[in-house]
């Protein structure tokens, strides 16, 4: 699961940032990406 670890810290960076403003929890974020690496729907 490197994709998901690559992708969690970018985004997060991103927040960190100013970016990007996250409207859901960080926990419900790693589950989106996960689905979305796996295929699942989203």
């Amino acid at each position: 699961m490197e994709d998901l670890k690559t992708i969690e810290s970018l985004i997060l960076a991103l927040e960190e940032s100013g970016h990007l403003e996250l409207k859901i929890s960080k926990e419900r974020l790693i589950i989106l990406i996960n689905k979305y690496l796996t295929g699942q729907e989203i």
